[in-house]
Protein backbone atom coordinates (compact mmCIF):
# COMPACT_ATOMS: atom_id res chain seq x y z
CA UNK A 1 0.00 0.00 0.00
CA UNK A 2 1.52 3.36 -1.09
CA UNK A 3 -0.02 5.14 1.88
CA UNK A 4 1.68 2.78 4.31
CA UNK A 5 5.03 3.34 2.58
CA UNK A 6 4.57 7.09 2.90
CA UNK A 7 3.72 6.73 6.59
CA UNK A 8 6.87 4.74 7.22
CA UNK A 9 8.93 7.09 5.07
CA UNK A 10 7.83 9.82 7.45
CA UNK A 11 9.39 8.01 10.38
CA UNK A 12 12.55 7.49 8.39
CA UNK A 13 13.01 11.22 7.85
CA UNK A 14 12.66 12.07 11.54
CA UNK A 15 16.39 11.99 11.97
CA UNK A 16 19.55 13.60 10.85
CA UNK A 17 20.75 15.26 7.74
CA UNK A 18 22.59 13.97 4.71
CA UNK A 19 24.38 17.26 4.03
CA UNK A 20 24.63 20.76 5.48
CA UNK A 21 25.90 24.29 4.98
CA UNK A 22 26.31 27.74 6.47
CA UNK A 23 24.44 29.53 9.22
CA UNK A 24 24.02 32.88 10.90
CA UNK A 25 24.26 34.37 14.36
CA UNK A 26 22.10 33.88 17.42
CA UNK A 27 21.70 35.83 20.60
CA UNK A 28 21.48 32.50 22.41
CA UNK A 29 24.89 31.37 21.17
CA UNK A 30 28.10 32.32 22.93
CA UNK A 31 31.40 33.07 21.24
CA UNK A 32 32.31 29.42 21.41
CA UNK A 33 29.06 28.39 19.76
CA UNK A 34 27.41 27.02 22.89
CA UNK A 35 23.64 27.08 23.44
CA UNK A 36 20.96 25.22 25.37
CA UNK A 37 19.98 22.11 23.43
CA UNK A 38 16.29 23.11 23.42
CA UNK A 39 17.12 26.42 21.72
CA UNK A 40 17.16 26.32 17.93
CA UNK A 41 20.89 26.30 17.11
CA UNK A 42 22.40 28.94 14.85
CA UNK A 43 26.10 28.75 14.05
CA UNK A 44 28.01 31.99 14.62
CA UNK A 45 31.45 30.49 15.12
CA UNK A 46 34.69 30.59 13.15
CA UNK A 47 34.12 30.27 9.38
CA UNK A 48 37.80 30.30 8.40
CA UNK A 49 39.92 27.27 7.62
CA UNK A 50 41.21 25.46 10.69
CA UNK A 51 44.92 24.81 11.16
CA UNK A 52 45.42 21.29 12.46
CA UNK A 53 48.18 20.72 14.99
CA UNK A 54 48.92 18.85 18.22
CA UNK A 55 47.31 21.73 20.14
CA UNK A 56 43.77 21.08 18.89
CA UNK A 57 43.73 17.32 18.28
CA UNK A 58 41.29 16.40 21.04
CA UNK A 59 38.80 19.15 20.23
CA UNK A 60 38.65 18.43 16.50
CA UNK A 61 38.59 14.67 16.98
CA UNK A 62 35.62 15.15 19.32
CA UNK A 63 33.84 17.32 16.74
CA UNK A 64 34.43 14.63 14.10
CA UNK A 65 32.99 11.90 16.34
CA UNK A 66 29.83 13.97 16.90
CA UNK A 67 29.40 14.38 13.12
CA UNK A 68 29.83 10.63 12.58
CA UNK A 69 27.18 9.77 15.18
CA UNK A 70 24.95 12.41 13.63
CA UNK A 71 25.26 10.73 10.20
CA UNK A 72 24.88 7.26 11.73
CA UNK A 73 21.55 8.17 13.31
CA UNK A 74 20.28 9.46 9.96
CA UNK A 75 21.12 6.18 8.27
CA UNK A 76 19.48 4.11 11.00
CA UNK A 77 16.12 5.21 9.57
CA UNK A 78 16.75 3.09 6.47
CA UNK A 79 16.24 0.01 8.66
CA UNK A 80 12.52 0.75 8.85
CA UNK A 81 10.49 -2.03 7.20
CA UNK A 82 8.71 -1.53 3.88
CA UNK A 83 10.53 1.71 3.07
CA UNK A 84 12.27 2.05 -0.31
CA UNK A 85 16.05 2.17 0.01
CA UNK A 86 16.10 5.67 -1.44
CA UNK A 87 14.45 7.04 1.70
CA UNK A 88 17.55 6.48 3.82
CA UNK A 89 18.29 10.19 3.42
CA UNK A 90 16.18 13.33 3.41
CA UNK A 91 16.78 13.89 -0.31
CA UNK A 92 15.68 10.32 -0.99
CA UNK A 93 12.55 10.82 1.05
CA UNK A 94 11.85 14.04 -0.84
CA UNK A 95 11.99 12.03 -4.07
CA UNK A 96 9.63 9.45 -2.59
CA UNK A 97 7.16 12.12 -1.52
CA UNK A 98 7.35 13.83 -4.90
CA UNK A 99 6.54 10.58 -6.67
CA UNK A 100 3.59 9.87 -4.34
CA UNK A 101 0.06 11.23 -4.90
CA UNK A 102 -0.41 14.72 -3.50
CA UNK A 103 -3.65 13.65 -1.78
CA UNK A 104 -4.54 10.46 0.04
CA UNK A 105 -7.70 8.45 0.09
CA UNK A 106 -9.99 8.95 3.06
CA UNK A 107 -9.06 6.38 5.68
CA UNK A 108 -10.97 4.68 8.43
CA UNK A 109 -8.88 3.43 11.32
CA UNK A 110 -6.64 0.59 10.16
CA UNK A 111 -4.38 -1.61 12.26
CA UNK A 112 -1.24 -3.24 10.87
CA UNK A 113 0.45 -5.96 12.95
CA UNK A 114 4.21 -6.13 13.10
CA UNK A 115 5.90 -9.34 11.97
CA UNK A 116 7.61 -9.69 15.36
CA UNK A 117 5.02 -8.05 17.59
CA UNK A 118 3.00 -4.92 18.30
CA UNK A 119 1.00 -2.92 15.78
CA UNK A 120 0.70 0.32 13.85
CA UNK A 121 -2.67 2.11 13.94
CA UNK A 122 -3.42 4.56 11.10
CA UNK A 123 -6.43 6.89 11.07
CA UNK A 124 -7.42 10.13 9.36
CA UNK A 125 -8.65 11.81 6.19
CA UNK A 126 -7.20 13.00 2.90
CA UNK A 127 -5.59 15.98 4.66
CA UNK A 128 -4.65 14.82 8.17
CA UNK A 129 -3.40 11.36 9.13
CA UNK A 130 -2.38 10.13 12.59
CA UNK A 131 -0.11 7.15 13.09
CA UNK A 132 0.33 5.42 16.46
CA UNK A 133 3.07 2.84 16.92
CA UNK A 134 2.54 0.40 19.76
CA UNK A 135 5.68 -1.72 20.22
CA UNK A 136 5.52 -2.16 16.44
CA UNK A 137 8.24 -4.63 15.48
CA UNK A 138 9.32 -5.68 12.01
CA UNK A 139 12.64 -6.99 10.69
CA UNK A 140 14.27 -6.52 14.08
CA UNK A 141 13.30 -2.84 14.33
CA UNK A 142 10.88 -1.67 17.04
CA UNK A 143 8.93 1.61 16.78
CA UNK A 144 6.88 3.44 19.43
CA UNK A 145 5.25 6.85 19.55
CA UNK A 146 2.93 8.99 17.44
CA UNK A 147 3.19 11.28 14.47
CA UNK A 148 0.81 13.10 12.15
CA UNK A 149 0.94 13.95 8.45
CA UNK A 150 -0.85 17.10 7.31
CA UNK A 151 -1.29 17.81 3.59
CA UNK A 152 -2.20 21.22 2.16
CA UNK A 153 -2.36 22.14 -1.55
CA UNK A 154 -2.59 25.69 -2.91
CA UNK A 155 -2.35 25.86 -6.69
CA UNK A 156 0.73 23.90 -7.79
CA UNK A 157 2.27 23.84 -4.31
CA UNK A 158 1.68 20.94 -1.93
CA UNK A 159 2.97 21.13 1.63
CA UNK A 160 3.36 18.04 3.80
CA UNK A 161 4.08 18.54 7.50
CA UNK A 162 5.17 15.52 9.55
CA UNK A 163 4.97 16.17 13.29
CA UNK A 164 6.74 13.71 15.59
CA UNK A 165 5.80 13.12 19.21
CA UNK A 166 8.54 11.07 20.85
CA UNK A 167 8.83 8.58 18.00
CA UNK A 168 11.36 5.95 19.08
CA UNK A 169 13.18 3.67 16.64
CA UNK A 170 15.23 0.91 18.21
CA UNK A 171 17.31 -1.75 16.49
CA UNK A 172 20.10 -3.97 17.78
CA UNK A 173 22.67 -1.14 17.65
CA UNK A 174 20.92 2.21 17.91
CA UNK A 175 18.06 3.94 19.70
CA UNK A 176 16.79 7.28 18.37
CA UNK A 177 13.90 9.31 19.81
CA UNK A 178 12.54 12.10 17.57
CA UNK A 179 10.29 15.05 18.39
CA UNK A 180 9.60 18.00 16.10
CA UNK A 181 8.61 18.64 12.49
CA UNK A 182 9.71 17.72 8.99
CA UNK A 183 8.13 19.87 6.25
CA UNK A 184 8.24 19.08 2.53
CA UNK A 185 7.10 21.71 -0.01
CA UNK A 186 6.62 20.48 -3.57
CA UNK A 187 5.91 22.59 -6.64
CA UNK A 188 4.38 20.27 -9.24
CA UNK A 189 4.67 22.94 -11.95
CA UNK A 190 8.40 23.65 -11.64
CA UNK A 191 9.39 20.28 -10.17
CA UNK A 192 11.25 22.01 -7.33
CA UNK A 193 11.10 20.65 -3.81
CA UNK A 194 12.12 22.04 -0.44
CA UNK A 195 12.28 20.58 3.03
CA UNK A 196 12.70 22.05 6.47
CA UNK A 197 13.65 20.04 9.52
CA UNK A 198 13.43 21.10 13.18
CA UNK A 199 13.99 18.17 15.52
CA UNK A 200 15.10 17.35 19.01
CA UNK A 201 16.73 13.91 19.04
CA UNK A 202 17.97 11.58 21.72
CA UNK A 203 20.53 9.27 20.08
CA UNK A 204 21.60 6.46 22.40
CA UNK A 205 20.94 8.77 25.34
CA UNK A 206 22.69 11.83 23.85
CA UNK A 207 20.50 14.85 23.12
CA UNK A 208 20.86 16.64 19.78
CA UNK A 209 18.98 19.65 18.43
CA UNK A 210 18.91 19.96 14.64
CA UNK A 211 17.67 22.68 12.29
CA UNK A 212 18.04 22.09 8.57
CA UNK A 213 16.70 23.28 5.22
CA UNK A 214 17.32 22.09 1.68
CA UNK A 215 16.11 23.19 -1.74
CA UNK A 216 16.27 20.98 -4.85
CA UNK A 217 15.36 21.72 -8.46
CA UNK A 218 13.60 19.29 -10.79
CA UNK A 219 16.89 17.46 -11.44
CA UNK A 220 17.60 17.23 -7.68
CA UNK A 221 20.46 19.67 -7.76
CA UNK A 222 20.31 20.68 -4.12
CA UNK A 223 21.67 23.31 -1.76
CA UNK A 224 21.33 22.87 1.97
CA UNK A 225 22.01 24.36 5.39
CA UNK A 226 22.32 22.27 8.56
CA UNK A 227 23.15 23.28 12.10
CA UNK A 228 23.18 20.98 15.10
CA UNK A 229 23.78 21.27 18.82
CA UNK A 230 25.38 18.45 20.82
CA UNK A 231 26.28 18.80 24.50
CA UNK A 232 25.56 22.53 24.23
CA UNK A 233 28.11 23.05 21.43
CA UNK A 234 26.93 24.17 17.99
CA UNK A 235 28.43 22.73 14.80
CA UNK A 236 27.81 22.83 11.08
CA UNK A 237 28.52 20.09 8.57
CA UNK A 238 28.59 20.38 4.78
CA UNK A 239 28.17 17.57 2.30
CA UNK A 240 27.92 14.70 4.74
CA UNK A 241 28.14 11.40 2.88
CA UNK A 242 27.39 8.14 4.66
CA UNK A 243 27.85 4.56 3.50
CA UNK A 244 27.25 1.40 5.51
CA UNK A 245 29.50 -1.57 4.67
CA UNK A 246 30.08 -5.04 6.07
CA UNK A 247 33.12 -3.64 7.89
CA UNK A 248 31.33 -0.66 9.42
CA UNK A 249 30.32 2.87 8.47
CA UNK A 250 32.19 5.23 6.13
CA UNK A 251 31.53 8.95 6.58
CA UNK A 252 32.94 12.06 4.92
CA UNK A 253 32.14 15.73 5.55
CA UNK A 254 33.41 19.27 5.95
CA UNK A 255 32.91 20.17 9.61
CA UNK A 256 32.79 23.64 11.16
CA UNK A 257 34.03 23.94 14.75
CA UNK A 258 33.10 27.22 16.47
CA UNK A 259 36.60 27.82 17.83
CA UNK A 260 38.89 26.30 15.21
CA UNK A 261 37.01 26.75 11.91
CA UNK A 262 36.42 24.17 9.18
CA UNK A 263 38.29 20.98 8.33
CA UNK A 264 37.71 17.89 6.20
CA UNK A 265 36.93 14.48 7.68
CA UNK A 266 37.13 10.94 6.27
CA UNK A 267 36.06 8.07 8.54
CA UNK A 268 36.26 4.38 7.62
CA UNK A 269 34.95 1.11 9.06
CA UNK A 270 33.38 2.70 12.13
CA UNK A 271 31.66 0.28 14.55
CA UNK A 272 30.12 0.96 17.96
CA UNK A 273 30.17 -0.35 21.50
CA UNK A 274 27.17 -0.92 23.72
CA UNK A 275 27.88 2.35 25.55
CA UNK A 276 27.54 4.34 22.30
CA UNK A 277 31.26 5.04 21.91
CA UNK A 278 33.17 4.07 18.79
CA UNK A 279 34.67 0.59 19.00
CA UNK A 280 36.81 0.21 15.88
CA UNK A 281 37.73 2.15 12.76
CA UNK A 282 39.77 5.19 11.80
CA UNK A 283 39.26 8.90 11.15
CA UNK A 284 41.48 11.23 9.12
CA UNK A 285 41.19 14.99 9.53
CA UNK A 286 42.89 17.42 7.14
CA UNK A 287 43.08 21.17 6.58
CA UNK A 288 43.76 23.43 3.59
CA UNK A 289 47.50 23.30 4.27
CA UNK A 290 47.72 19.50 4.07
CA UNK A 291 48.15 19.12 7.83
CA UNK A 292 46.62 15.87 9.06
CA UNK A 293 45.32 14.29 12.26
CA UNK A 294 44.81 10.52 12.41
CA UNK A 295 42.42 8.94 14.92
CA UNK A 296 42.20 5.18 15.52
CA UNK A 297 40.08 3.02 17.82
CA UNK A 298 41.29 -0.29 19.23
CA UNK A 299 38.08 -1.73 20.67
CA UNK A 300 38.34 -0.72 24.33
CA UNK A 301 35.19 1.47 23.96
CA UNK A 302 36.58 4.32 26.07
CA UNK A 303 39.73 5.72 24.43
CA UNK A 304 41.16 6.64 21.05
CA UNK A 305 44.66 7.16 19.72
CA UNK A 306 45.22 10.58 18.14
CA UNK A 307 48.34 11.22 16.05
CA UNK A 308 49.42 14.72 15.06
CA UNK A 309 52.82 16.09 14.05
CA UNK A 310 54.15 12.54 14.29
CA UNK A 311 53.22 12.23 17.98
CA UNK A 312 50.61 9.69 19.13
CA UNK A 313 48.49 10.28 22.24
CA UNK A 314 45.78 8.21 23.89
CA UNK A 315 42.77 10.31 24.91
CA UNK A 316 39.24 9.64 26.13
CA UNK A 317 36.47 9.65 23.51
Amino acid sequence: MEFRKLVLAGVVTGSLVACGGSGGGSENSGASGSAPVDTAPSYNGNRNAAVLSSSNTSELAGAAIKAIKYAEAEDSRSDMPNVPESTSSNIGTARSLRESPAHYETHQTETYPGSCGGNMVVSGTNTVVTVNFNDYCDSGVEVDGTYTVTSTTVGAVTTLVLSYQNVTIQDSDTSVVSSGTFTTIQNTQSGAIEYKLDLTLVVDGEKIRLVESERCDAQFNCTSVATYSVDGEIYEAENIEFKSTVNGSNVSARIYDADEGYFEMEAENITYCGNGNIKTGSITLSDDSSNQIDVTFDGDCENMTVTADGVAETVTQ
